[in-house]
């Protein structure tokens, strides 16, 4: 096992590099506890579905802490911006994430570090609730994730026994002849690969509920990991990091650095996802409330149905007052349907004429022609010459739709693929749809 070290900056917080190489249970070197109490309640609540972008738990939940008054926090694994640590260990920290050719080694949930040094003795505490590899280098397969503790002490008296207290327990740690101290104590799935199961170890450690500040903490995050601040969470009370024993007066401090940022709207959409500004524009809006399982499946086709529903809350008619027919135009769409009013306030407004007059294919999928071809209609036809030459490598002016689609370009509401081409007989998928409404609405803030 590599032993990783930690540097100090000038706010006395340790910046992490905490992992080398992971083995079970327990990493390599680390000194077992002669006495240490954990309390039962110290898990977490749940843990999020593999995000197939990176192969990691989407998030981890806490129960948050009802005696304390704080609600349970989910917070995702933090790749990108300036409160998360992950960013400065990617190859390409200015480019956006990919996984693995700009990926980190190593990220987090969250993080909670406190740190103390007084005369010759320092101390350290880590905590995290931590995504790597099992061999440091990101490469499908290899992903483990855990939850740490890690303590490091200085200075003491040699070969004596200290007890540490922290957020999540008391431990009771012997120094080593040099009077250094160098505990790591880690819980979560380390025989790869992982799966949904197996990553589920991680939300059963130590850490748990999470540490967030008592208040003003960035929006989006709990806190802010180049920052220290008081504390609220721990499952005993115990906000603070104190090590007593021979030879010192305790030492205390309750100001922790803290990483967490809150998921995104959907657990399949992390806020670092390509469309999570327009699906949490759709959220919001109550255009979509995504599946009964709290995901939006973003690569997921669009189907008939959802989509008239879309379209249907996009113009707000929601609020409006629209009267369906008691009988049902189309046969496959009984007044009994999920969304026999939306579809039949489709056929109204002349956005569709459905497959046959008497056949909608409710549950049949949207291609990426014909939902132009809707969202061209639903903005009333607008005046437009369509270009004689074609913006997309896969269509001519004589393809269907041929106006709609270079319409949608024109309006800056699609640009199609990297290929050159706009890929109009593809499904169009949920993620895609969501993006058109958005920047239909003109891209606004969420």
């Amino acid at each position: 096992m590599q032993q990783n070290k930690l540097s100090r900056g000038p706010d006395g917080a340790g910046h992490r590099h905490l992992l080398g190489k992971a083995a079970a249970g327990l990493t390599a070197g680390a000194i077992l506890a002669s006495v240490m109490s954990v309390p039962a309640a110290a898990v977490l609540s749940e843990t999020g579905p593999i995000d197939p972008t990176h192969g990691y738990p989407a998030w981890f939940s806490d129960g948050g802490n009802a005696a304390a008054g704080l609600d349970p926090l989910q917070l995702e694994l933090c790749l990108d911006g300036p409160l998360c640590l992950a960013t400065a260990e990617r190859p390409n920290p200015d480019q956006p994430v990919s996984f693995p050719d700009n990926f980190p080694g190593e990220a987090f949930w969250w993080t909670g570090e406190a740190s103390i040094d007084s005369g010759n003795t320092s101390a350290l505490l880590v905590l995290a609730q931590e995504a790597a590899f099992v061999n440091e280098d990101p490469v499908e397969g290899d992903q483990v994730a855990f939850s740490r503790v890690r303590i490091r002490i200085d200075g003491v008296a040699a070969n004596s026994n200290y007890t540490v207290t922290h957020p999540y327990g008391t431990i009771t740690l012997p120094s080593d002849a040099a009077g250094s101290i160098n505990f790591t104590e880690d819980h979560g799935c380390f025989d790869t690969p992982c799966n949904q199961q197996t990553f589920e170890r991680a939300a059963n450690g130590t850490v748990g509920p999470f540490l967030r500040w008592t208040s003003g903490a960035p929006e989006g995050y709990i806190g802010d990991p180049n920052q220290v601040h008081a504390v609220v969470g721990s499952p005993t009370g115990n906000n603070f990091f104190q090590v007593e024993g021979p030879g010192i007066s305790p030492l205390r401090t309750d100001l922790f650095a803290i990483q967490g940022k809150l998921a995104g709207v959907f657990s399949d959409v992390a806020t670092t996802h390509q469309f999570a500004d327009a699906i949490a524009y759709a959220k919001n809006e109550g255009i979509t409330t995504g599946y009964p399982d709290g995901t939006f499946r973003p690569l997921g086709s669009t189907e008939r149905g959802a989509m008239a529903a879309f379209l249907y809350r996009y113009t707000g008619q929601s609020d409006a007052t629209f009267t369906p027919p008691t009988t049902a135009t189309f046969t496959d769409v009984p007044t009994n349907h999920q969304f026999f009013k939306e579809i039949e306030w489709l056929k109204n407004s002349g956005i569709t004429t459905g497959m046959t007059p008497t056949v909608f294919a409710p549950n049949e999928h949207v291609s990426r022609k014909d939902m132009a071809a809707f969202l061209y209609r639903l903005s009333e036809e607008p005046e437009f010459t369509a270009p004689a030459a074609s913006p997309f490598n896969d269509l001519t002016p004589d393809s269907q739709f041929y106006k709609e689609i270079t319409w949608l370009q024109d309006q800056q509401i699609t640009s199609g693929f990297d290929d050159g081409g706009y890929h109009p007989f593809e499904n169009v998928q949920r993620q895609a749809t969501a993006a058109f409404l958005y920047r239909m609405a003109g891209s606004p803030a969420v």
